[in-house]
């Protein structure tokens, strides 16, 4: 990054308002750093007056004269004031004047004659062309002899290429003899000091130049350290990223990405989210979103992505983003799903257990019943068929227990069903009825509602964990605990549920954060945080809503509202 000094745009600003053009047309002050000065910023200035003045050359040239003129470029003017013949003006220009304010532009003083000088200004690779500021300097190289309280130096020939000026001047007559004489002599007595001077200026802004090269890379080694990836864009197109952009999708080198859109490394499933969010307006997204993106070896991995911030780059706009790879945390967190699931399923594998143990215990018995009926020689059909009645009754209820814990358990989750959602709350507290037994007494406040659409399963999961979450947080062997299930309609026609308990409640101020994951007021190892997370993310993605309001030590009651189907069932 070519870093000039602030003296090189105060200079030029300067010499465009002696021309009658403000300064207020050429630049942005607010993005405008007046103590370091990108090449690409001072090219866009110039780039502007060129267009001010319909790209003139002629006027581009006479306000290049002003810029050996301007109150701010007293440097030069004192730097005239010690020297001789023009000839040497142009020499202490190329030696002094042009190195402390444009460092990186080589430039050549070749002596042709007596009264004939050669400049060549050169632009070098990586720094960006600027054929308009050639046209400045072609003023200013036209203008120094007037320093010397001569005319202007004629152009002869001028050739120039985007990135080459080569400029071959007439110089007017040098001052008479006793007037040279004159001016070397306050040069003997006092130009000695001002070369010292310009000596130390140009070591000092050589220093200084040294100091925010090495600030500069600093800053670029810091933000390659961040554990998180770091680019910056510009119009949906890479122009910098840390490495650690490039160490997470798999590549060695800034080239591989820089260039390229982003959208190019987004998968197929992220791409139509990726494209609107890296092309809204600044400030138009204010959370995270999530991007997948394609590793260099096909893996996907998962990315955090923050809202853009609006930064100057090379001197125009460009957009910073900054990135978290969550994969392993969303990895993580599907891992703690599934294990929550398991742990609902192992609920209602003991909840069946403990419903098919009594019938089949009674189921056994009668058909042994039946059997010592029809031995012997009086067999008894009577007491058999009887026996046999009370052994079909037990094979019924271990079948409706079956069916219901098929019913909550099965794995398409995706397909809703049209449901009365009373009978799923009856099956609910049959195969919770394990957990419930002996620690609270079930109320069931029953009226009729719309049928809901979802899907029979999950509503079946939302429901046994806030039945059983219920009941763990009330006091063991207690006769006032309650468990109470209400169904009703709301002012809106819509389906509501809700299951209230006489627990410990829940303190206010952690009200909020119930149905975020990972939050849990059980001790350690005794919870993981998801099941109110799980319902809240079932019930709205089914369109539903969920809401808790709590006393603490009175007990809580989750309220859900479901996706109403129909009619109202009786």
């Amino acid at each position: 990054m070519m870093v000039l000094s602030s003296t090189a745009v105060s200079v030029l600003l300067e010499a465009a308002e002696a021309a009658g053009i403000p300064r207020s047309r050429l630049l942005d002050a607010s993005t405008l750093d007046p103590f370091q000065v990108e090449w690409s910023q001072y090219v866009a200035i110039v780039e502007r007056l060129s267009h001010l003045v319909d790209g003139d050359r002629a006027r581009l040239r006479d306000i290049g004269g002003n810029v050996a003129r301007v109150p701010a470029h007293v440097f030069v003017q004192r730097l005239a004031a010690d020297i001789v013949t023009p000839r040497m003006l142009y020499i202490a220009g190329q030696r002094w004047f042009h190195p402390a304010v444009y460092p990186h532009l080589p430039l050549v003083v070749d002596i042709v004659g007596a009264q004939r000088v050669r400049c060549e200004l050169a632009i070098p690779e990586p720094y960006a062309p600027s054929t308009p500021l050639f046209h400045l300097f072609e003023g200013v190289f036209r203008e120094l002899p007037c320093l010397l309280g001569l005319s202007r130096a004629t152009i002869v020939s001028s050739e120039l290429t985007p990135r080459r000026l080569s400029v071959l001047l007439d110089l007017p007559s040098a001052p008479p003899l006793l007037a040279r004489m004159r001016r070397s002599i306050r040069s003997r007595f006092g130009g000695r000091q001002r070369v010292d001077l310009l000596e130390r200026q140009r070591t000092e802004l050589e220093k200084s130049i040294e100091e925010m090269r090495r600030l500069s890379e600093e800053f670029q080694r810091l933000l390659d350290d961040l554990p998180d990836p770091v680019a910056i864009l510009r119009n949906g197109a890479f122009l910098w990223v840390n490495r650690t952009m490039l160490k997470t999708l798999g590549y060695e080198q800034a080239s591989d990405l820089v260039g390229f859109s982003a959208t190019k490394f987004v998968h197929e499933s992220s791409l139509a989210l990726a494209t609107e969010n890296l092309l809204l307006p600044i400030g138009g997204r204010i959370h995270p979103i999530e991007v997948r993106f394609k590793r260099r070896d096909g893996e996907i991995v998962l990315w955090e992505i923050s809202p853009p911030q609006r930064i100057v780059f090379g001197g125009s706009e460009a957009r910073l983003i900054v990135g978290r790879d969550v994969t392993e945390r969303v990895r993580m967190q599907q891992r703690l799903v599934t294990a929550n699931r398991l742990s609902s399923l192992a609920l209602l594998s003991a909840g069946v257990a403990h419903e098919i143990n009594n019938p089949l215990a009674y189921t056994l018995g009668s058909i042994e019943n039946a059997r010592r009926s029809l031995e012997g020689p009086a067999p008894d059909a009577t007491q058999a068929i009887m026996a046999l009645d009370t052994a079909l009754e037990g094979i019924e209820r271990v079948r409706s227990v079956v069916r219901d814990f098929g019913m909550l358990s099965r794995p398409d989750e995706r397909s809703a069903q049209v449901i009365d959602v009373r009978k799923i709350l009856d099956s609910t507290l049959t195969l919770a009825g394990k957990e419930i037994e002996g620690r609270a007494r079930v109320v069931r406040d029953y009226a009729p509602v719309p049928e809901v659409r979802m899907n029979v399963a999950r509503l079946g999961q939302v429901f046994l964990n806030l039945m059983v979450n219920a009941v763990e947080w009330m006091p063991e062997a207690s006769e006032d605990n309650e468990l109470r299930v209400r169904t009703f309609t709301d002012a809106g026609g819509e389906p509501v549920v809700e299951i209230s308990d006489t627990g410990a409640g829940i303190p206010a101020e952690l009200l909020d954060r119930v149905f975020d994951p990972f939050f849990t007021t059980k001790p350690d190892g005794q919870g993981t945080g998801l099941g109110l997370a799980i319902c809240h993310r079932i019930l709205t993605e089914a369109g539903g809503e969920i809401s808790v309001v709590s006393t603490p030590g009175r007990g809580s009651t989750f309220r859900l509202v479901l996706p109403r189907a129909g009619e109202v069932a009786q």
